[in-house]
């Protein structure tokens, strides 16, 4: 897989992962196959594949390990009691300096998310996450 199809992956995640925790703040959230449209239903139990659920698992664990969300942990390939960071829903919270408008980036991120708008949420997550960097940076 090439890089660009990574990235493009990886911002997809971050998109769902952002607008779930968004819409469900303060209260921690179970994330698992079942959140991302990626699995199916063999006689009454849901299935999924490995290769599909590994980026975005991948993704959970970065974004955990940068700050932008807390979790209880992971079991059974499940993130458990996944919740916003200050910094994730400072990040969430602020008004991006390209986009036009008052809405903060969650805002606009759960509507494109919602709205299946895929290249506005990546580019949403690409503001986010440099949001985080001033955050970290005091600027």
């Amino acid at each position: 897989m090439s890089n660009s199809e990574n990235i493009k992956i990886f911002n997809d995640a971050v998109s769902k992962i952002f607008t779930l925790l968004y819409e469900d703040f303060p209260s921690p959230m179970d994330l698992g196959p079942d959140h991302f449209s990626i699995t199916s239903d063999l006689g009454g139990i849901p299935t999924w594949q490995d290769s599909d659920w590994e980026p975005i698992f991948h993704t959970l664990i970065w974004l955990t390990q940068e700050g932008y969300i807390r979790t209880h942990g992971y079991s059974h390939g499940i993130c458990q009691g996944a919740v916003l960071t200050q910094k994730g829903l400072a990040v969430l919270r602020s008004i991006p300096d390209s986009v036009s408008g008052t809405a903060p980036i969650g805002e606009q991120l759960s509507s494109a998310v919602t709205s299946g708008a895929k290249d506005v949420a990546r580019g949403l997550v690409e503001q986010a996450l440099s949001a985080g960097i001033k955050i970290i940076l005091g600027q």
